[in-house]
């Protein structure tokens, strides 16, 4: 396209030397005159076209990318439908000026993306006469799915090194779902020494740092993808229904409400929890010794300070989340008011059931056992700002959704969101 405009622009100058050094009859000049005016103007209108097209077609490559994406999305699609489907929307989009378009559809499984490429023969009026090269008009777009079907651990400190850290030989197995890093850091994701992550995706917005192993591959410069749970609302704290509680030894049945100043259950003490919520403000919630403690459709509010899980020792917990209520599906709720990254831990081998969804909006997760943790569970869910895993735990997250009467949370259940990408 250049060399045409420099022989435009070479004739043009030519002509202004012409005029400059001519005193001879006007109806000569303006004859000689009216071809390079003609070319010019007719340039300048086959680039008006031309600038046209490339952006209606932009504008079509764009949204049939995102059609297609959303399409692959599916869990019965196949290629044949996804290429389908990106075509006829084309198709339908395009003017009768634009008909012979033809399309060409790409699908990239490894990163979730549907890449459409346009392109269009057309006969310049001008332009072909100085040699302007306008055509093909081609234009491209790529949509890619940002996150997984179903979401087992996301981090969402947005640059945080290691924001997804797993360490020595710790491992994650997240089974028929997806663990994602929301931070751009170059090192958001880390892998180090003979630590491994299973998982249908792994996927880092910023970098990933491997000695370790991801299977399958773990994909770099993901989208962003928002919190899942931040349209979630927090159930009522009321006033303070127990003050400071501990319990050592015996059995013991503890009721849902307020526990202010946190809730410690140690020593050989075997605490059952009835069904509701339970705030734990202003101190922690701590299970330790050899203790024992179980509930079915329990949640607890975390909020104030110190309001941090720790379930240490010898200790067993089995615990599945709300069936309804403000907490449904919800296990452990963070107050997003929380100082930001205090630490919750997990270093207990025998916490093997925890049917729910852990949000920790503000808060650090330390996984930290020698054995397996959350096996039991027909399905478990991880938000935090930062996860990690160390010694040789392995942190086993199921997708069972009909498995347990504890409902999904939809985000957590889809949580794909379809961005253009390029």
């Amino acid at each position: 396209m250049l060399s045409g405009l420099k022989r435009l622009s070479l004739l043009t100058n030519c002509f202004s030397r012409f005029l400059s050094r001519t005193h001879g009859n006007l109806t000569m000049v303006m004859a000689l005159s009216a071809p390079v005016l003609m070319a010019a103007g007719g340039l300048a209108t086959d680039y008006a076209t031309f600038a046209m097209k490339v952006s209606n077609l932009q504008s079509v490559a764009d949204t049939a990318a995102l059609a297609g994406a959303k399409e692959l999305g599916l869990a019965s699609s196949q290629d044949a439908t996804v290429i389908a489907a990106t075509k006829s929307y084309v198709k339908s989009s395009l003017s009768a000026d634009d008909a012979a378009t033809v399309t060409t559809v790409t699908i990239d499984h490894v990163k979730g993306s549907v890449h459409v490429l346009l392109s269009e023969d057309w006969a310049p009026n001008f332009g072909s006469f100085i040699n302007v090269n306008m055509t093909p008009v081609k234009v491209s777009a790529t949509a890619t799915l940002a996150g997984a079907k179903n979401l087992c651990v996301m981090a969402l400190s947005p640059d945080s090194n290691k924001a997804i850290h797993l360490d020595k030989t710790a491992t994650i197995s997240a089974n028929g779902c997806s663990v994602y890093s929301d931070s751009n850091h170059n090192i958001g994701l880390t892998v180090d020494n003979s630590a491994s992550i299973r998982a249908d995706v792994t996927c880092s917005v910023g970098g990933i740092k491997q000695v370790g192993t991801i299977v399958p591959a773990g994909i770099t410069d993901c989208a962003v993808v928002p919190d899942p749970l931040a349209d979630r609302s927090p159930p009522p704290v009321g006033n303070c229904t127990f003050n400071k509680m501990v319990i050592s030894s015996g059995p013991a049945l503890l009721l849902p409400g307020r526990y202010c100043g946190g809730l410690k259950i140690t020593g050989t003490a075997a605490a059952i929890f009835a069904p509701g919520n339970y705030v734990i403000s202003g101190g922690p919630f701590e299970i330790s010794g050899t203790a024992t403690a179980v509930g079915v459709h329990v949640g607890f509010y975390l909020t104030g300070d110190d309001a941090l899980i720790n379930f240490k020792d010898q200790s067993t917990i089995s615990f599945s989340g709300p069936r309804d209520g403000e907490l449904a599906g919800l296990l452990f709720f963070e107050d997003r008011k929380q100082e930001l990254d205090e630490k919750h831990e997990i270093s207990s081998s025998n916490v093997k059931n925890l049917t729910g969804t852990i949000y920790l909006p503000q808060g650090y997760l330390l996984v930290d056992p020698s054995g397996s943790v959350a096996a039991s569970s027909a399905f478990t869910a991880i938000v935090a700002q930062r996860i990690e895993l160390s010694s040789s735990g392995n942190l086993v997250l199921n997708s069972n959704y009909g498995g347990t009467d504890v409902p999904v949370p939809a985000s957590i259940k889809s949580s794909l969101t379809v961005v253009l990408t390029q």
